[in-house]
C-alpha cells in the first residue's frame, strides 16, 4: 500500500511544535505497518530544510518548490499598511500559491499521486489542496487532518480587533468557512482532534459521516505520579514562541496576572519553556527576578516533574492544545483559559478555567497554597493517559488508514 503525505511541516525528531510532533508520530506508526510505503512531501521552507538535515536518508521528505504569487508579492511590498495587512491575510487564507504551482509541476509527486492508495493531507492549509490532488489521484482515499478549524481562528482574531483589521479578519473567516465546506467535497475522511472541532466542521457544512475524531498520542516516560519531585511555588508555561498566540499569552500572563500572584505568593517562580523566545519577551521577563526563560529543553517531562502548577493562558488560536494534555497526564494542577482548555473535556479536569485576569491569578494562588490541587490532578491523570496513549492511537490509525476488508 502506498501512502502519500503532504504536510506543511516536514517531521523530524525534536521538532519544536505540537503539530509537527503529531505528524512525526503518525509517520512512525505508518512506517511500522507491514506492506506500507510512505512518501512525504512538504513545501520548501527554512524549517523544512532543517528537517531534511535531521532525517535519515530513507525518511527524508521531498521538498516542493513553486513560484510566488506576483499579486501578493506586490501587495506585501506596498507602502500602505492596509495593503500589507491585506497581503498577509490573503496569503494565509487563500493558501500558499507556491504550493499549488509546485503540485502542478512536480513530476515525482504526480507519479506518487497517480499510484497512491491513500493521500494524507496534514493541516487545513493542505486540506484545501484536495480538489487539485483529486485531479492527479482520482482513485485514492483522501484523508485530511484538521489540526485546527481555521475559520474559528480567524473569527477569534476578528473579535479582538477593530477598524479595517476587524473587517478584513471577518471577511477572512467567512471565506475560510466556505473553503472548509468546498474542500471537503473531495476529501473522504476529515480527521479532527476533538468533538468541538467536529461540530465546527459540521456547522461549516461538512457531512457528519466524513468526520472522524482521533485523540492525538501524548506520551511521556512512565513515572510514578505519586512521587513527583515538586518544587514549591514552581509555575510552568510551555509553548513554541514563534506562534503569535503563545506570545500574546505570555505577555498577558506577565503583565496582567503574574504581579497578582507574586504579591500573595512571594516564593513563586515562573519557568517559560519553549524555543524561539523573542527579545521583547526576554526584556519583559527580566523586570521580575521570579521569572526564568528556559528556552527549548530535550526532556519536557522533567519540567512537569517538578512543576507545582501549569498554566495555559491562551486567548487566541483554535484546536486542542497539546500542552494542556501533557500537563494533565503528568498530574500537574492546571489553570487555563477557555481557549487553552477547549476540546479536551469538561472544566472539572482542570484546577480552574477562566478568562479573567484576577480570577486566573486567584486560581493560581489557591493551587500553589493548597495540597488539594495535587490530589485532584492525580485523580484525573490516569484516565487522560489511557485516552491519549500511543497504543490507542496506533489502533485508531491502523483502522483509519489501512482498514480491514
Amino acid at each position: 500500500m502506498r501512502i502519500v503525505s503532504v504536510t506543511s511541516s516536514a517531521p523530524y525528531d525534536g521538532i519544536p511544535h505540537a503539530g509537527g510532533q503529531y505528524v512525526q508520530k503518525l509517520c512512525n506508526v505508518l512506517r511500522s505497518m507491514p506492506h506500507v510505503s510512505l512518501h512525504v512531501y512538504a513545501p520548501e521552507s527554512p524549517m523544512n530544510l532543517h528537517a531534511i538535515a535531521n532525517n535519515v536518508e530513507e525518511d527524508r521528505p521531498h521538498l516542493l518548490k513553486g513560484r510566488e504569487s506576483i499579486a501578493l508579492s506586490f501587495l506585501g511590498r506596498a507602502v500602505s499598511a492596509k495593503a500589507r495587512q491585506l497581503a498577509f491575510v490573503m496569503s494565509k487564507v487563500v493558501g500558499d500559491q507556491r504550493l499549488w504551482s509546485a503540485i502542478k509541476n512536480d513530476d515525482a509527486l504526480h507519479d506518487d499521486l497517480e499510484h497512491a492508495d491513500v493521500v494524507d493531507l496534514q493541516w487545513e492549509s493542505m486540506a484545501r489542496l484536495a480538489p487539485l490532488v483529486r485531479r492527479y489521484s482520482p482513485r485514492a482515499r483522501i484523508i485530511a487532518t484538521f489540526h485546527d478549524v481555521d475559520s474559528q481562528r480567524w473569527m477569534r482574531k476578528c473579535e479582538r480587533s477593530s477598524g479595517f483589521r476587524r473587517f478584513l479578519l471577518r471577511a477572512a473567516g467567512c471565506y475560510v468557512r466556505r473553503a472548509e465546506r468546498r474542500c471537503a467535497n473531495d476529501i473522504d475522511t476529515c480527521v479532527v482532534f476533538s468533538i468541538k472541532d467536529r461540530i465546527l466542521l459540521e456547522e461549516a457544512g461538512v457531512a457528519p459521516g466524513k468526520i472522524v475524531v482521533v485523540d492525538p498520542p501524548i506520551e511521556f516516560p512512565k513515572r510514578d505520579c505519586n512521587r513527583r519531585q515538586v518544587t514549591s511555588g514552581c509555575v510552568l508555561f510551555v509553548g513554541w514562541m514563534l506562534r503569535p498566540e503563545n506570545v500574546d499569552a505570555i505577555k498577558w500572563l506577565l503583565q496582567e496576572v503574574w504581579p497578582l500572584v507574586v504579591d500573595k505568593v512571594p516564593f513563586a517562580t515562573l519557568r517559560i519553556v519553549g524555543k524561539d523566545v523573542s527579545r521583547d519577551i526576554v526584556d519583559l521577563a527580566s523586570r521580575d527576578g521570579s521569572v526564568e526563560i528556559i528556552g527549548y529543553v530535550d526532556d519536557l517531562a522533567s519540567e512537569y516533574e517538578k512543576a507545582a502548577l501549569s498554566v495555559i493562558p491562551l486567548r487566541d488560536g483554535a484546536g486542542v492544545k497539546f500542552k494542556a494534555i501533557e500537563s494533565l497526564i503528568s498530574a500537574v494542577p492546571t489553570v487555563a483559559t477557555s481557549v487553552g482548555a477547549e476540546g479536551i473535556g469538561g472544566d472539572d479536569i482542570f484546577w480552574k478555567v477562566t478568562d479573567e485576569s484576577d480570577e486566573f491569578a486567584a486560581a493560581m494562588i489557591e493551587a500553589l497554597l493548597t495540597d488539594r490541587a495535587q490530589d485532584d490532578a492525580l485523580a484525573v491523570a490516569g484516565d487522560i493517559r489511557k485516552r491519549f496513549s500511543l497504543s490507542r492511537f496506533q489502533e485508531r490509525v491502523s483502522n483509519l488508514y489501512v482498514p480491514r476488508h
